[in-house]
């Protein structure tokens, strides 16, 4: 069985004839014949019944009782089998040849150089989603290692994205004041910051830690020290 291309016109060799009496006499002119309205080439397509070729170009002999036979894009538009057929009961004995006809995208793939087309319809039996951007699944996550999970709405998502951006932007030092006892997690950072970088001065009883400007102090705390325990109290603010 030869493979044929869906919907292409092409040239098939079909044969051999030999005459009807001793089976071995090559027949060379049944051209006309085989394009005849009434008795010439019969198709059958995918086991449908026998119908007149579409093509009306007269087969040409080629050589050892075969002739070439145009198939048109209509005799081959069909995909599967592909059967073709020609009897003239006082000449010749009759003659066939079965083809397969193939969907152009697999028969370029195996004899050309086109891809298999793989696209997915659906997946375990549903179809899927519709695509935000061509060629891109759109996909649903809802299960893990199969497990149902709460996964975060679009929304929440939005705002840890907004958290994130916020720890990278530049920042100014809280100001004169004690540190809250419940803050953010960007207040207290500020706070440390500012302890660890601004000028800071101690006694015996004080530490004094100062603004930027290095002379008004911010906040201060009171320390102690009774030779036992060394006490440090919370901070309040300065002067």
């Amino acid at each position: 069985m030869l493979i044929l291309k869906e919907d292409t016109t092409v040239t098939v060799q079909f044969g051999p004839f030999v005459d009807k009496g001793d089976g071995v006499t090559l027949e060379i002119g049944l051209g006309s014949a085989m394009d005849n309205a009434t008795t010439g080439i019969r198709l059958s397509k995918n086991g449908g019944t026998l119908a007149d070729r579409n093509e009306s170009t007269e087969p040409a002999y080629d050589a050892m009782g075969f002739y070439k036979v145009i198939l048109d894009a209509t005799d081959t538009d069909t995909p599967g089998t592909l059967l073709i057929t020609f009897e003239e009961a006082a000449t010749t004995l009759p003659g066939w040849q079965t083809f397969m006809i193939m969907p152009a995208n697999a028969f370029d793939s195996l004899f050309g150089s086109d891809k298999l087309q793989v696209d997915t319809v659906e997946w375990i039996g549903g179809a899927i989603p519709a695509q935000t951007q061509t060629g891109v699944p759109e996909v649903d996550v809802t299960f893990v290692a199969g497990v149902a999970e709460d996964l975060p709405t679009a929304t929440a998502l939005a705002t840890a994205q907004t958290d994130l951006d916020t720890l990278t932007d530049a920042r100014s030092e809280p100001a004169q004041g004690a540190p809250p006892v419940s803050a953010t997690t960007n207040v207290k950072v500020d706070w440390l910051y500012k302890t660890l970088r601004n000028k800071k001065d101690s006694t015996a009883t004080l530490i004094q830690i100062y603004n930027d400007d290095t002379s008004t102090v911010d906040y201060k705390r009171t320390i102690s020290d009774d030779a036992t325990t060394y006490t440090e109290e919370e901070i309040v603010t300065g002067p």
